[in-house]
């Protein structure tokens, strides 16, 4: 059975639009490499340090990241923007934490059809509510900026 870890990485490379090939290039390894090292298959290859994080910053895909913090103990929240608190910026902070609570609901559904859960959907559930948690704190941030002095 593959790890959390193992599972996010094959999936950022697989998720990739251009494929692995295009990452391979962006990231200057080898085609060969770059798919051994996203392979879980492949034990004698794995990934850098380095090259996951030119692999999280290519792909904009931060599931390696959450999970890394998700084994230590931790949820990880972006920084942000800097903050446009007007009235639009609220409203689309607030409809992307609705938007991401369904897709909580979408991962979970997807999941229960078979009344089973894979590693895949445990992933793809966790993926969401780390997107949730993140659109939480980005409306947090526009709510807070509505008042000049309250604190961060």
């Amino acid at each position: 059975m593959l790890t959390p870890l193992e599972l996010a990485i094959h999936q950022t490379g697989a998720d990739h639009k251009g494929g692995i090939k295009d990452l391979s290039q962006k990231m200057a390894v080898s085609y060969s490499t770059l798919a051994n090292k996203l392979n879980p298959a492949c034990e004698g290859h794995r990934l850098s340090i380095h090259e996951a994080l030119s692999l999280m910053l290519i792909t904009r895909n931060f599931s390696i990241l959450h999970v890394i913090a998700d084994e230590c103990g931790f949820v990880l929240t972006p920084k942000g923007e800097p903050n446009n608190s007007g009235d639009q910026a609220l409203l689309e902070a607030y409809g992307k934490v609705h938007a991401e609570n369904g897709d909580i609901a979408k991962a979970l559904l997807a999941a229960l059809e078979d009344g089973r859960f894979t590693p895949k959907e445990i992933n793809n559930i966790t993926r969401e509510v780390h997107e949730n948690v993140e659109a939480l704190q980005a409306f947090l941030r526009r709510v807070r900026g509505l008042c000049p002095t309250s604190a961060e």
